[in-house]
């Protein structure tokens, strides 16, 4: 608990912190079908970037992944523009060709 004096009260107030409020969640969409190399790229490029946790694919929608991140080290910004640089980051799709993946935010 993080207790907290208002400045126009007498009272204070009570509030919850809870513990690793560092770690955020954010899913994306990535509009090229991928196969499972594609999405094992994936995971090793964001595996590699400081900060990120974990990659989770969905196993049903192969498209959507949520990633785990520490947020006083990076952004979903900045790992939305590792996903989406052609200079950085190249796929192979599910029907064998090599190409830049695009990639949006969906929630965080």
């Amino acid at each position: 608990m993080l207790r907290i004096d208002t400045p126009h009260s007498s009272r204070t107030k009570s509030f919850y912190t809870p513990p690793n409020t560092r770690i955020a969640d954010m899913v994306i969409h990535i509009d090229e079908p991928l196969n499972q190399e594609g999405i094992d790229e994936i995971k090793e490029v964001l595996s590699c970037h400081e900060g990120v946790e974990n990659v989770d694919f969905s196993p049903t929608h192969p498209h959507l992944a949520i990633i785990h991140y520490d947020s006083f080290t990076t952004s979903s910004k900045a790992i939305l523009k590792i996903l989406n640089s052609d200079s950085l980051f190249k796929c192979q799709l599910h029907d064998g060709n090599v190409q830049g993946i695009h990639v949006q935010l969906v929630g965080i």
